[in-house]
């Protein structure tokens, strides 16, 4: 029981952080190692500054700054809610079609030809006309 109290004040500060403090605008904020060796957008590229304007309520702005984990936030609440609740069980064909091997592989997929096409020139075309 202590872990979760643990675990959601962890939240909360997380959560206050991000809310009160622009990663764009701060020094704080991780800067992607990967983008500063290749030059080339990873997954995880703006995932900080998409969080704080999805805080803010700025949907188009956290989605263009970065789609995949705009869209990936549903199935982290999802799994979230399946982890500290009874839920796994009772509707166990709904967790593993979800978050069995081959939904996880195909997430795995869909991550990697998201971060193919992401450093393309369609995509920031695509991305600055939404």
């Amino acid at each position: 029981m202590k872990i979760k109290w643990f675990f959601g004040l962890l939240l909360i500060g997380v959560l206050l952080v991000y809310f009160f403090i622009d990663p764009a605008d701060s020094g704080w904020a991780i800067s992607c190692p990967f983008y500063t060796i290749t030059n080339y957008a990873c997954p995880g590229c703006g995932s900080q500054r998409a969080f704080h304007e999805l805080l803010h309520g700025h949907f188009r702005n956290a989605f263009v700054l970065n789609p995949i984990f705009v869209i990936a936030i549903p199935f982290f609440l999802i799994f979230l809610a399946f982890q500290i609740s009874d839920l796994k069980t009772k509707y166990s064909k709904f967790y593993n079609m979800l978050f069995g091997f081959k939904s996880i592989l195909a997430y795995i997929i869909i991550v990697f030809l998201f971060f193919v096409v992401r450093n393309t020139k369609f995509y920031s075309v695509f991305i600055n006309s939404i």
